[in-house]
């Protein structure tokens, strides 16, 4: 949640000028800008920052396998607060990127490349100013 009208740019430009956050809700307009205490959990936000809840790297094991759709829908959509059609639209893709095969060169992408020596376009000689023939 943010400050309702403050934007990242302006959010920006007051946690220069303020220092940090606290600094920012104390020195607020407070009629022009509504702040819900509640909502507003950037105390919560920065901790995660500052101490991740990361897993132990050392005892886990990668293997290719079919993505598991029930086991995702329940972490990102129960857990994680996602939208239930994405995450099953995400797997789609993500089943039919795995039957495609192996990646292409960049090269399949533009196709081959051909490498052609421009000619010379021929130089025209320059004609002699003569003098014109008077009129009568």
């Amino acid at each position: 949640m943010a400050i309702r009208g403050i934007g990242p740019k302006s959010a920006y430009k007051l946690i220069k000028k303020h220092g940090n956050i606290e600094g920012v809700l104390e020195n607020i307009n407070r009629d022009k800008f509504k702040i819900d205490e509640n909502a507003f959990l950037y105390k919560q936000a920065r901790e995660l920052f500052r101490k991740p809840d990361v897993a132990d790297t050392k005892n886990i094991k990668l293997t290719w396998a079919p993505p598991n759709e029930e086991g995702l829908v329940e972490f990102l959509c129960k857990e994680k607060g996602f939208e239930e059609t994405r995450v099953r639209n995400a797997v789609k893709k993500l089943r039919k990127a795995r039957t495609k095969g192996s990646q292409k060169r960049l090269e399949s992408f533009f196709g081959p490349v051909t490498v052609t020596k421009r000619k010379k376009p021929p130089v025209k000689e320059k004609k002699k100013a003569g003098k014109k023939k008077a009129r009568k």
